[in-house]
C-alpha cells in the first residue's frame, strides 16, 4: 500500500500557495510486510513529514506492536521516547498507558493481573463498585519497577462509557452514569463532585388502539352453489401505538383492518354448501304429508313439513315415546341424534333420518288434523 499523505500550504491573494509541510502515514506494502509490522492488520506503522526547510522525512511517530485485534500496544514519538499501553476488557479497552516503557520492559504477571481484573469487572452491570478493579490498577502504579514512567489508568463500563481515569499524579475523576447511560456527575478521588449535568425530560406518553372488528365474506370460494360465510376480523386492543393522540392509535387499527381483512376471511373463512333431501311419511300408521330436509356445511340443519295426522291418530302413544311421523331420505341426517324444543313439540331427529314427534302430556292430537313444523339444529 502506498503512503498516505496530507499537505499543509501558506498562501496569500497573490498565490495559490506554497507546500510548507506535508504528513506521511505508512501502511504494509503487502500481506507479508503487514504480518511483520501490525500483526497482519492494515494499519499504519509510521507517521513521517517533510516541511519547508526539511525536505527529507522525519519519524514523527511509529506504531511498534500490536495484539491480536489490532489493538495498539506499543508506540514511539519521534524523540525516542516509548509509550506501552495495556488493553483489558477482553482486549477491547484500554486500561493502563505507561509512558517510557516498552512492552518487553513491563513483567507480563503484572500485565496479567490487571488485564484479569478488567475481564471480570466487564461481567458487572453499568455503575458497579469497581473497588477491586481500583485496587488493583493502583498495585500495578505503584510496582516499583515503574518508579521511572509516567501510567495514567483507566476503568470502562464497557457499553456505556469511560468509568475513572487515574493520572500519573494519583489524581483521579470517576463518572457517574444516569439510568438512561448518561453522564451524570464527575467526582474527584474524594468523592466530591466536581461537574453535575443536568438533562431536560418530557415523559413521552403512548397511546393505545381500542378493539376493532368487522365483518368480511370469503370471495374466493370455488365450489358450485357454494355460500361463503363471514367471518370477524378483529385488532386487539393493545396492539398499535402512537406518542401523538388516542385517534392515531384507533386509525392504524383501521388501517391493519383495510389492508388485511379481506385475505383473513379468504384465507380462514368458510364456503357453505347447501345438500337437499325429501322425506318419506310414516303411511303405515296413517301419516300422510309433504316437505324436505337440507343442510347447509358448516351452518344448519333444517326440516320443514307439514302432515295428516291420520285416522288413527288418537291411538298413537304422541305423549308418551313420540310418533315416527317421517324418515329423511337421502345425505341430510346428522351424525348424531339430536333432539329439542321447538315451543310447540319435543322433537328427535335420529342418524338413521327418522323424525319423532312428542307433545306434552294432556294434549290431544285428533284424528285426520293437519300440522306444520319447521325445525332448526346445528350441524354436528
Amino acid at each position: 500500500m502506498l503512503p498516505i499523505h496530507n499537505s499543509i500550504k501558506k498562501k496569500n491573494d497573490t498565490d495559490q500557495g506554497k507546500i510548507i509541510s506535508t504528513i506521511y502515514k505508512n501502511f504494509p506494502s503487502s500481506q507479508a510486510d503487514a504480518d511483520l509490522k501490525t500483526a497482519g492488520f492494515p494499519l499504519p506503522y509510521a507517521d513521517l513529514s517533510t516541511n519547508i526547510l526539511i525536505n527529507s522525512p522525519v519519524v514523527q511517530m511509529t506504531y511498534d506492536k500490536f495484539d491480536s485485534k489490532g489493538n495498539l500496544q506499543q508506540f514511539t514519538n519521534g524523540e525516542g521516547v516509548p509509550t506501552t499501553v495495556i488493553w483489558g476488557y477482553n482486549q477491547t479497552k484500554p486500561i493502563a498507558r505507561i509512558e517510557g516503557a516498552k512492552l518487553s520492559d513491563v513483567d507480563p504477571s503484572l500485565i496479567n493481573s490487571i488485564v484479569s481484573a478488567s475481564n471480570n469487572d466487564a461481567l458487572a452491570l453499568p455503575n458497579n463498585d469497581e473497588t477491586t478493579l481500583l485496587s488493583a490498577l493502583d498495585n500495578f502504579r505503584g510496582n516499583s519497577a515503574f518508579a521511572a514512567y509516567q501510567i495514567t489508568t483507566y476503568t470502562h463500563d464497557p457499553l456505556v462509557g469511560l468509568r475513572s481515569i487515574t493520572m500519573p499524579a494519583g489524581t483521579r475523576e470517576s463518572y457517574i452514569y444516569d439510568n438512561a447511560l448518561r453522564l451524570q456527575n464527575i467526582k474527584d478521588r474524594s468523592g466530591k463532585t466536581v461537574k453535575e449535568y443536568k438533562y431536560g425530560y418530557v415523559p413521552t406518553v403512548y397511546y393505545y388502539n381500542t378493539s376493532k372488528s368487522q365483518s368480511f365474506t370469503k370471495n374466493n370460494c370455488t365450489q358450485s352453489g357454494a355460500t361463503p360465510a363471514p367471518i370477524v376480523y378483529t385488532v386487539p386492543a393493545g396492539k398499535y401505538s402512537s406518542t401523538i393522540s388516542q385517534a392515531l392509535a384507533d386509525q392504524t387499527a383501521l388501517n391493519d383492518i383495510a389492508v388485511n381483512g379481506q385475505y383473513y376471511a379468504n384465507a380462514n373463512g368458510l364456503c357453505n354448501s347447501t345438500i337437499s333431501c325429501s322425506l318419506s311419511f310414516n303411511t303405515s300408521i296413517g301419516i300422510s304429508g309433504g316437505g324436505s330436509a337440507s343442510v347447509t356445511t358448516n351452518a344448519m340443519y333444517k326440516v320443514s313439513f307439514g302432515f295428516s295426522s291420520g285416522s288413527n291418530s288418537v291411538n298413537l302413544p304422541w305423549t308418551t315415546t313420540g310418533v315416527k311421523v317421517a324418515n329423511i331420505v337421502g345425505n341430510c341426517r346428522p351424525t348424531s341424534d339430536y333432539s329439542s324444543y321447538n315451543g310447540q313439540v319435543y322433537y328427535t331427529i335420529k342418524t338413521n333420518g327418522e323424525v319423532i314427534i312428542r307433545r306434552h302430556l294432556g294434549v290431544s292430537t285428533p284424528n285426520n288434523t293437519s300440522y306444520n313444523y319447521e325445525l332448526y339444529f346445528p350441524v354436528n
